[in-house]
């Protein structure tokens, strides 16, 4: 037997690399040869995914942390289509907060300040941005204010550092110092199409994972609600589907920057050719840290099925309405959730020799 791995990361806990190499090693001893592909739908694991793909080793440079830690994140540069490879969860992300979350500070500054350095630094033609597992709920005016942007208050003065808390502040913008940027194509890469605001919206939908104790997603919505007044006075871009990817930084890099949406799966889908090379193997594995209702919309696992119908998905814990026909979690039948987030390499060992592979039916 042969397989191929392209699973999306767990996120927080194991990347789409490492679940490879996992399985590579475990599916060994049964004697079933495994291939695998590092891929990312647009979130955690971007620039790793598209190191492999193309080849080429990432570039590290000095960047701002989502509540102003100094860091480091990586990059691809791709010198033949002078094109730049940015992943906002390299600069500013969730996971890189360790626990220490706060969505009334938490800005993506950091991004718009590492964007502006590699523009500066490497004069890329097209600069793909992918937007995915980050800590901020700022409307992107964090990044713009990275770039140059200017916003003041009421009394004229700057605003600095904008999480969700200050953009009540604001009640002016100049935005002319993004001229420099106009001969670049920015692209977004995410793999939800989410608005802004409402129920489904970004702010409601994942405020809380991004909030404090004690930190309530109602004065979030109050906030974004009361800027996007200002905002819309000066941009005229309404909230659209796609617009709330990453806390609102697509409708920033939309609006401000012509910026165009693509699909994180279908772009990395494309360059690994996956429905020519699907027919070479037995099946292939796919996966993600949480298998829920928006695994099917657009994400990894939904762009495998699209691609073979012999597939196996592999998942730290699922929803409990949704399920899928060879589908498997850690949680709860392999371990407890903490034993899981302690140990994600064992329990993911324990899961695979668990599955009766002989056995599946496609």
């Amino acid at each position: 037997m042969k397989c191929l791995v392209v699973s999306d990361s767990f996120k927080g806990t194991l990347t789409s690399k490492r679940i490879g190499e996992i399985a590579k090693e475990e599916l060994a001893k049964l004697d079933i040869e495994t291939d695998y592909i590092p891929v990312s739908d647009g979130g955690e694991g971007f620039v790793e995914s598209i190191s492999n793909l193309l080849n080429i080793e990432p570039i590290v440079l000095p960047s701002i942390g989502a509540l102003n830690d100094e860091e480091t994140a990586r990059f691809i540069y791709q010198n033949a289509a002078e094109t730049a490879y940015i992943e906002m969860a390299e600069v500013c992300g969730l996971a890189k907060l360790k626990g220490r979350k706060d969505a009334y500070l938490a800005s993506s500054y950091g991004l718009g300040l590492y964007t502006k350095q590699v523009i500066e630094k490497y004069n890329p033609k097209s600069v793909v941005i992918s937007l995915g597992g980050t800590a901020s709920i700022d409307l992107g005016i964090g990044f713009l204010e990275g770039l140059g942007v200017k916003f003041f208050d009421e009394e004229g003065d700057q605003v600095h550092f904008i999480g969700n808390g200050k953009l009540p502040l604001i009640k002016k913008i100049d935005s002319s110092a993004l001229e420099v940027y106009k001969h670049i194509k920015f692209t977004i890469v995410n793999d939800v199409k989410i608005t802004i605001f409402g129920p489904e919206g970004t702010i409601e939908k994942y405020g809380k994972q991004k909030c404090a104790e004690g930190q309530e997603v109602d004065k979030l919505v109050e906030n974004a609600t009361e800027f996007f007044l200002v905002l819309q006075k000066h941009t005229k871009v309404p909230d659209h589907a796609g617009a709330g990817a990453a806390g609102g930084v697509a409708y920033a890099i939309n609006a401000f920057l012509g910026g165009e949406e693509v699909n994180g799966t279908e772009l990395i889908f494309n360059l690994i050719k996956l429905k020519e090379i699907a027919p070479s193997y037995d099946f292939i594995i796919t996966g993600e840290g949480r298998f829920d209702s928006q695994t099917f919309q657009g994400k990894v696992v939904s762009g495998v099925l699209e691609a073979s119908k012999k597939v196996v998905i592999i998942c730290g814990g699922k929803e409990d309405d949704v399920d899928y026909p060879n589908s498997f979690a850690i949680v709860p039948n392999i371990c407890s959730l903490e034993e899981s987030l302690k140990n994600p390499e064992f329990y993911l060992r324990k899961l695979l020799v668990s599955i009766p592979w002989n056995k599946l039916i496609f």
